[in-house]
């Protein structure tokens, strides 16, 4: 695990030196066991690498990594869990290996096989591989973006890295906010697929590669995507399904324990990470250690249940107290750690997990990506029920005007109410489908006429979230057409993001057991009606369950949904008015000119009226506020 950067330049001109160590050293906290430099014979392509040790240890394993040949050169930043068995395969063909790292068989891989060699790995990863004989860069994503890469282009050269704070400290670049794109941010809490908060900067796309040839021109292909999965199963045997689904669990929860160094497990008292652990003891025999963070406010705390899971498992248990006070410094070094706003507030448990978690291990399995597998989140039967509701509606004469006028009223007045209201007008005036509308426009953290009120009277493009729906969609099971779109936007872009740089950042490496391609595959395959039988709240992810009762039979039933939350309406009301006075201010709104004083003043009133309710939009803001303070 580790973290790259480079500059190409096809006019001729040098590759500084102190521009490349600048841009990668700013990287450091995610690779602190050591750095590596590389540079063509022209000078024209520099190649820069932080490492954090996890597999093969020594000197062997540095990057950048030179091929045998000598014409390719590569930075990688991951960890490939089956590079055991494509070793052997590669050695069949006559590979010689130097080394012990997954590196050296990405990289003979790739030479072996070009652009398919992606397919046949199973793990986490971005890589640039230069090819020095046709003088080509290629930049590849793994499947579902565990891992991150931004790009920048200009005319003469390519600059990437694997954090966005690395592009900002690059001397070159011009920082140009991008309005349109901030659209998406307070529409949604995150950008997703490409987008950054700055015009010219990308990010690669999840299950894509980047080709930068010396015509200058960029080429991207998508290698992976979930819309092409099909699967030759009898859904109406639900034990079969099971079965294969616990053999495929097995299969990946085992493999994400390939390592050199201590491995954990971030427990919660949820199915998913209850599973990870339960599994890997009594499936695999593995002996664990299991972290977790609690609070004083018992609604968000499930210490106690995550300690009844290690009792029963037998794993040996960490448990960390948070408070608001220990919060403190994460948040005000919130835009250096994650450097691109990210409305999801859960950041902070997230990050004062890992940090707890690294003081006893290098590598932490966490189990996201099980509830867009399987269907855990409630927005996704809400949005069934509503969408029957606003059908009904629709079916009234006037009754659309009137339930506008009402909302309107009602949101002068900061009602809980009229927001809801005013997300299914939204809703009503698009072009998809009821239960599609439903789904995207329930779920923003703002309408679409607040968002031209906070920027200022900017125009919005009206399918600007429908654009991203119609690319996942498929139009057969609409509750998998919303999993799929989680999986492909929320996924990557808010939680894996989340968690990449909040352990990252502490020298942590942090594994997703759940995204194995071949549970990925079945989960994609499976008829929801499995995954959420009759839309029953106490159902939802039903194979999950089977086998949770299966690992631990003794658990008591988990009442009800809580997420990786803190209690952070409570905090906020107790001690956030300075964090609000200070970064929302007028004068300090206004230094930037992106959003509208006024309109974030109604905001900050709507939070104070009801905090719990308005704390995402109000945190939205917040850190998007004190990111501009940081990096504009």
């Amino acid at each position: 695990m580790c973290r790259i950067a480079g500059i190409v330049n096809y006019r001729g001109s040098n590759v500084n030196q102190d521009r490349l160590r600048l841009i990668t050293d700013e990287m450091w906290r995610g690779g602190p066991d050591g750095s590596g430099y590389w540079f063509n014979s022209q000078k024209s392509v520099g190649l820069g690498h932080r490492r954090l040790s996890i597999i093969d240890l020594s000197e062997h394993a540095s990057q950048p990594f030179l091929s045998n040949c000598r014409r390719y050169t590569l930075v990688f930043n991951g960890e490939i869990y089956n590079y055991s068995e494509l070793k052997v395969i590669l050695q069949q063909k006559g590979y010689v290996f130097n080394s012990l790292s997954d590196t050296e068989v990405f990289l003979n891989l790739y030479i072996e096989f070009g652009e398919h060699a992606f397919h046949q790995l199973e793990g986490m990863w971005t890589a640039a591989i230069w090819d020095d004989h046709v003088k080509c860069l290629i930049l590849v994503r793994d499947r579902l973006g565990a891992k991150p890469l931004y790009y920048r282009h200009t005319n003469s050269e390519l600059v990437f890295a694997s954090e966005l704070k690395s592009i900002l400290v690059d001397t070159c670049f011009d920082d140009k906010i991008s309005v349109e794109n901030i659209q998406y941010y307070l529409l949604l809490g995150y950008f997703p697929k490409h987008l950054t908060p700055f015009k010219g900067v990308f990010k690669l796309s999840p299950g894509s590669f980047l080709r930068y040839s010396p015509n200058r021109e960029i080429h991207i292909q998508s290698w992976w995507n979930t819309n092409k999965i099909r699967l030759n199963v009898d859904w109406n045997d639900t034990k079969q399904v099971v079965s294969e689904l616990e053999e495929r669990l097995i299969s990946s929860f085992s493999a994400r324990t390939v390592s050199d160094v201590p491995i954990g497990v971030f427990l919660s008292g949820g199915i998913d990470s209850s599973l990870v652990a339960s599994m890997l003891t009594k499936a695999c025999g593995y002996k664990l250690k299991t972290f977790t963070v609690g609070f004083s406010e018992e609604e968000f705390d499930e210490s106690p249940r995550a300690a009844l899971i290690s009792q029963s498992i037998g794993s040996t248990h960490y448990s960390l107290s948070v408070g608001f006070g220990e919060s403190i410094p994460v948040i005000e070094n919130i835009p250096e750690i994650w450097n691109e706003p990210l409305a999801d507030s859960s950041c902070i448990p997230t990050f004062l997990l890992s940090q707890f978690a690294a003081r006893y291990v290098k590598v932490a399995l966490s189990a996201d990506g099980g509830d867009e597998l399987f269907g855990g989140y409630p927005k996704y039967w809400l949005s069934m029920k509503r969408a029957r509701l606003l059908a009904f509606l629709s079916s009234i004469p006037k009754s659309a005007e009137a339930l506008a006028k009402l909302a309107t009223y009602l949101f002068s007045k900061h009602d809980v109410v009229a927001l809801k209201l005013l997300k299914a007008i939204d809703s009503s005036d698009s072009t998809l489908d009821t239960i599609s509308s439903t789904f995207l426009f329930s779920q923003n953290l703002f309408t679409r006429q607040e968002v031209k009120l906070l920027l200022q009277n900017s125009e919005l493009n009206p399918v600007l979230i429908s654009e991203l729906w119609h690319e996942d969609k498929l139009h057969k099971d609409h509750l998998n057409d919303m999993m799929r779109y989680d999986l492909n936007t929320y996924l990557p872009d808010d939680i894996l993001a989340k968690v990449d740089r909040a352990s990252m950042y502490n020298g942590l490496e942090a594994r997703e057991p759940f995204l194995g391609t071949s549970v990925i595959e079945l989960a994609m395959a499976m008829p929801s009606s499995l995954k959420i039988p009759n839309l029953n709240p106490a159902k939802s992810k039903n194979p999950l369950r089977i086998l949770q009762n299966k690992y631990l039979p003794d658990l008591p039933v988990e009442h009800h949904k809580r997420g990786f939350g803190a209690p952070f309406d409570i905090w906020l009301v107790q001690h956030g008015n300075s964090y609000i006075d200070r970064y929302l201010s007028h004068d300090r709104i206004r230094k930037y000119s992106v959003l509208n004083p006024e309109a974030v003043s109604s905001i900050v009133n709507q939070f104070k009226a009801n905090p719990r309710y308005h704390l995402r939009r109000l945190w939205c803001i917040l850190t998007f506020q004190m990111w501009c303070e940081k990096w504009l």
